[in-house]
């Protein structure tokens, strides 16, 4: 699958934000969701290797993934206004909508995916909410 290689990306956007965090809450919930989005991009990529990806969801991951990818960078923008004394509101709702296109990407994997393997990446999202 093409977008897999771009995993980095999203580590190296958490470890940017997660570098300048105030808040530990807002520290650990963009930590938590990239931990959430590798991990559900690393299960498409071994579904991919089985054979288990089609045409048709390869493009829909690659879509999905993408507006991750631009929420993420939307989010380091949002951080660092907040820093500069912007609004903490805009950034979280920056954040959510990073949350929400990552449990759009579990959604995908829901049908292919381990049962288990997916109760966990819904439970560590949920737990990204509570923090």
């Amino acid at each position: 699958m093409k977008q897999i290689k771009q995993i980095t990306l999203a580590i190296g956007v958490a470890a940017l934000l997660a570098t300048g965090c105030k808040s530990n809450n807002l520290y650990g919930t963009i930590i938590t969701i990239t931990q959430v989005r590798d991990s559900t991009m690393k299960e498409f990529a071994k579904l991919d290797k089985e054979g288990f990806i089609n045409p048709e969801l390869d493009i829909k991951i690659t879509e999905v993934d993408s507006r991750y990818r631009a929420l993420a960078r939307a989010t380091e923008s949002a951080l660092t206004a907040y820093h500069n004394g912007g609004s903490q509101t805009e950034y979280i709702n920056v954040l959510n909508a990073t949350r929400a296109a990552v449990g759009e990407l579990i959604n995908l994997l829901r049908p292919i995916g381990s049962p288990v393997k997916i109760s966990i990446l819904d439970a560590n999202l949920k737990k990204a909410s509570s923090l």
